[in-house]
């Protein structure tokens, strides 16, 4: 991690885009992922080895982004409803939603950039301009989707090569 690139951006995300009413969030920041977490209501199941023991409804602290560790984060702001604030779920009026995350569709780790923070910048206003929530989550669901597929099949490529036996010549049709 560069923390003194991740300086740099941050203050020129502060500079650019601005603060919250009070001037104590930036409206936007970069942040680096690992470790990050946050208090979620949920229904959660633990377990003992790999044996499921209970599943309780209730407030826990999770990893924030536990699908994208050790990875650049470009977050926005984002007002807290006063449900969430009642549950214990954040302390302040505010709070920090992924934007983009510097990865790429494979889910590997690509560089902190700055022409690419504003590129992203770019594209998110773009994307919500032109799209409705209902859109905008069509396409997150299918973007989702595919990356799932893709994973399965490059593990079953990964699983059938190690497992096929060393006089397999081919298919026959």
């Amino acid at each position: 991690m560069d923390t003194e690139l991740l300086k740099r951006i941050n203050l020129l995300l502060k500079d650019n885009y601005g603060t919250i009413v009070d001037g104590s969030l930036p409206v936007f920041k970069v942040i680096w992922s690992s470790n990050v977490t946050e208090k979620r209501f949920g229904e959660f199941t633990d377990f003992l080895d790999e044996t499921p023991i209970r599943t309780v409804r209730e407030v826990r602290e999770v990893l924030k982004y536990p699908f994208a560790q050790d990875r650049y984060i470009l977050e926005r702001v984002i007002p807290i409803s006063a449900t969430a604030r009642v549950m214990g779920l954040v302390d302040g009026n505010y709070s920090y939603e992924e934007v983009y995350t510097f990865q790429d569709r494979l889910g590997q780790f690509l560089p902190l950039r700055e022409d690419k923070v504003i590129e992203a910048l770019f594209l998110y206003f773009e994307f919500f301009l032109k799209l409705s929530h209902a859109q905008r989550t069509d396409m997150r669901m299918q973007m989702l989707a595919e990356r799932e597929v893709a994973r399965k099949e490059a593990l079953r490529q990964k699983i059938g090569e190690r497992m096929r036996s060393p006089f397999f010549i081919g298919v026959i049709e």
